[in-house]
């Protein structure tokens, strides 16, 4: 073989290499870059196939809790008691959406605080009345939100029909949808998927996506307020990664609406529910449209014990709780004085509101 014969083989193999590394080098990083070994091993190897084909549930795991604790994939996504089961590549998974069954083999406590909320089944029976859920379900929710679930259905459900319910009311509605496995509701509607992110679950912006518009504008409302203004000036300097069990003013010095209508703070472990902590300037202006049959206690004002209850399971007593409580939350951020006050200027303009309206 003579020389030059073989110089031309060594330049043509030479070009055919430059040109698969600069090929290979075009591609996106997201077919090029393998998980490491801990993630692999952290997620039950689920990333080697999915990081290829949704990259961003991937990315959304890996910023999530779960991966930081090591919490797998496959922990999440077995098939509870009750769910149908399949075979993913070798792995058994949950044969359906996820749903609360899957969360609360963790998170049991906070599955019940979630089942005595009027987040639950009083949520899906404020469309379907009581023919949504079975017998078993109406009566636990009636004992903690009495007039919640045992109810007709709504108007629209007849004169809209059922395609415009479930593209419409349904949309935000099935935070308490009864599942086929038994349970209620999905945690996702507030908690996003694969992140699990309690700091999106404080933003304003997701309980408004459903509490908005001019029938339940409770989103339009805090924006206005002078909590909702501070809050949009002070965002980045909160810490809304802050542990629940530890969250302290000093993690929240501006209110969201999770602060006072679920979080708990300072040590304060309960959630006082939207009726206990209605600002006099913020919400009230707005009681009226937004009280509505479903939505009153027995003293006929709106009350609405949201997720996360935080009170053992037990429908507290507003005769006993009202007073020194709403003060004592209030004034982790505002003066006594000023608590104080505006909790009696509260109370009058409930007192006028059950007169005139109710």
């Amino acid at each position: 073989m003579s020389f030059r014969s073989v110089f031309i083989a060594l330049v043509i193999a030479f070009a055919l290499i430059l040109g698969a590394f600069l090929i290979n080098r075009a591609r996106p990083s997201v077919e090029t870059e393998q998980p490491g070994t801990a993630f692999v091993r952290a997620s039950g190897k689920c990333a080697e196939c999915h990081s290829r084909l949704q990259y961003s549930v991937v990315h959304e795991y890996e910023m999530s809790k779960h991966a930081q604790k090591g919490v797998n994939c496959l922990e999440c996504h077995q098939p509870a008691p009750g769910q149908d089961r399949k075979d993913h590549h070798g792995f058994v998974i949950a044969n359906a959406r996820l749903t609360a069954g899957n969360c609360r083999s963790c998170h049991e406590q906070i599955y019940q605080q979630f089942l005595h909320s009027r987040h639950a089944a009083p949520s899906w029976a404020a469309i379907y009345g009581e023919k949504g859920l079975i017998a078993e379900q109406v009566n636990f929710s009636e004992t903690y939100q009495p007039g919640g679930t045992r109810r007709p259905p709504h108007p629209f459900v007849q004169s809209e029909g059922g395609p415009a319910m479930a593209s419409g009311c349904e949309q935000c509605h099935s935070v308490g949808k009864p599942n086929p496995d038994g349970t209620i509701g999905t945690c996702t509607a507030c908690h996003t998927r694969h992140t699990s992110s309690v700091a999106i679950a404080r933003l304003p912006s997701t309980c408004g996506q459903c509490h908005m518009g001019p029938d339940h504008s409770q989103i339009e409302i805090y924006e206005e307020s002078k909590h909702g203004v501070m809050f949009a000036a002070q965002e980045k300097l909160l810490n809304l990664d802050a542990d629940p069990k530890n969250l302290t003013t000093r993690d929240m010095f501006v209110p969201s609406c999770a602060t006072c209508h679920m979080s708990g703070i300072n040590g304060i472990g309960i959630t006082v529910g939207a009726a206990f902590v209605l600002p006099g300037k913020c919400h009230q202006r707005k009681a009226a449209k937004l009280c509505g049959r479903s939505g009153k206690d027995e003293a006929g004002v709106l009350a609405v014990p949201y997720t996360h209850d935080h009170r053992s399971g037990v429908r507290a007593s507003r005769k006993n709780r009202e007073g020194d409580e709403r003060k004592g939350f209030c004034s982790q951020g505002h003066c006594r004085r000023l608590a104080k006050r505006r909790g009696a200027n509260r109370a009058a303009v409930l007192a006028a509101d059950r007169l005139r309206v109710f």
